[in-house]
Order: C-alpha cells, then sequence, then structure tokens
C-alpha cells in the first residue's frame, strides 16, 4: 500500500510483459488479468460472490491452456484488506466478506 499515481501498477503490468518474454520458449503466449477490486462488489445481496465466481472461472480457461503464462493482478487490493478487517469488527455487511472469502478461496484454488 502506497499512494496513489506512483506506478505500481504500471509496475506490475511491465513485471508481467517482461515474464512473458523471458519464458517465452515456455509459454506460446502471456496474459495479464486485470482485477479491479471494486469492480468485484455488486448492489444486488448474494451477486458479489456469483461475479468473483465467473470471473475466476474465465480465469481458469486461461490456466487450463498449458501454454499460456497466466499473470493476475489485483487492482485497488488494500479495499479488499481493509473490507476484511472490518468485517473482523463487525462493521462491514456480510455480502462483503463472500466477495473477499471467494477472492481468497479461488485464488488458493489456482495451481501451477
Amino acid at each position: 500500500m502506497d499512494l496513489p499515481g506512483t506506478g505500481k501498477t504500471s509496475l506490475c503490468k511491465a513485471l508481467a510483459q517482461k515474464l512473458c518474454i523471458r519464458l517465452s520458449h515456455k509459454y506460446r503466449r502471456g496474459q495479464l488479468v486485470e482485477i479491479n477490486s471494486q469492480g468485484l462488489f455488486s448492489k444486488y445481496y448474494s451477486e458479489s460472490g456469483k461475479l468473483v465466481g465467473k470471473m475466476f472461472d474465465k480465469i481458469q480457461e486461461f490456466i487450463d491452456a498449458k501454454d499460456s503464462l497466466v499473470c493476475i493482478l489485483i487492482d485497488e487490493v488494500e479495499g479488499l484488506a481493509n473490507n476484511r478487517k472490518n468485517m473482523m469488527h463487525g462493521n462491514e455487511p456480510s455480502d462483503s466478506m463472500r466477495v473477499v472469502n471467494a477472492l481468497l478461496t479461488r485464488l488458493d484454488d489456482i495451481k501451477r
């Protein structure tokens, strides 16, 4: 977590590109999946967890292509961390808890 506009996202994109170039002998293509954490939340109750599920189903399709290197960038992740901290103190609605839990579970499920 750092000040906005310092280039964190640009650095991650450049790193993903460099990885794709360096590993081009092993992977024919590279895929950068950029997740904006605020886009994971729906205004409808219980829809947010489903959005996370659909997004990771699509990511899994990229991962299943054995000739692809997949890099996942979670932008504004500090918002999720704050939500999780607030949830422990009971200040956040349970739908936010579902989103964070679904995201962490799906990240853990990724094998490669």
